[in-house]
């Protein structure tokens, strides 16, 4: 009788080891798929993240880009103006003259004296 009691408890230590041992694997396994589900959703963050970052730094230099782009324009326009407005001052008003000149004549103190009237033909 006492080797049939050796041999239930050596079987029963043996059976209570390996399923203490496997209890304890899928404990542990559930944990490690539960840190790999947490890790896999920390990286897809992480990408959505550096995706809205890169798409951010992008609006911004379009932005950057079409300020500088309205600033040419805006200088273009000024200048085009400007010349619009130089060309008016000298444009001879009497038409179909054949001695065309500006119409505006300073004397030697640079005051505009009265603009030349040529008698139409």
């Amino acid at each position: 009788m006492e080797w049939i009691n050796i041999i239930v408890s050596a079987v029963c230590a043996l059976i209570g080891a390996l399923g203490g041992g496997s209890l304890l694997y899928i404990k542990t396994n559930r944990q490690l798929k539960k840190v790999e589900v947490v890790h896999s959703q920390a990286d897809e963050w992480k990408r959505l993240y550096e995706e809205s970052e890169d798409e951010r730094k992008a609006l911004s230099e379009k932005v950057d880009k079409l300020y500088k782009e309205q600033h040419t324009d805006r200088n273009t326009i000024n200048r085009l103006e400007l010349e619009v407005q130089k060309l008016n001052w000298y444009r001879c008003t009497i038409n179909g003259c054949k001695n065309r000149r500006p119409p505006h004549v300073y004397n030697s103190d640079g005051v505009e004296l009265e603009a030349v009237k040529i008698p139409q033909q």
